[in-house]
């Protein structure tokens, strides 16, 4: 129950967290800075999550889990400084 509960956790955050980045990502459209920015903040937080343990994704270690929300601090201190 524990595993499911925390699969169900990581997915729910993972699409918050992209929905966040596509607005702020179409806010700075113009920005080519923010445009890389974006991609690249998507791209190390879905590589984060893609770690498999026994073919099953695994979200129970926290190591991935502390660099995503690490991530997504980042993002927050770049990103909110331009708004």
């Amino acid at each position: 129950m524990l595993k499911i509960f925390d699969i169900v956790y990581v997915k729910i955050f993972l699409i918050y967290y992209l929905l966040v980045n596509i607005i702020l990502f179409f806010y700075f459209f113009v920005n080519i800075f923010s445009f890389f920015l974006f991609f690249l903040f998507i791209l190390l937080s879905l590589y984060k999550l893609m770690i498999f343990v026994n073919n099953e994704p695994s979200f129970i270690y926290n190591e991935a889990n502390a660099s995503i929300y690490e991530i997504c601090i980042y993002s927050i201190i770049i990103y909110y400084p331009l708004l």
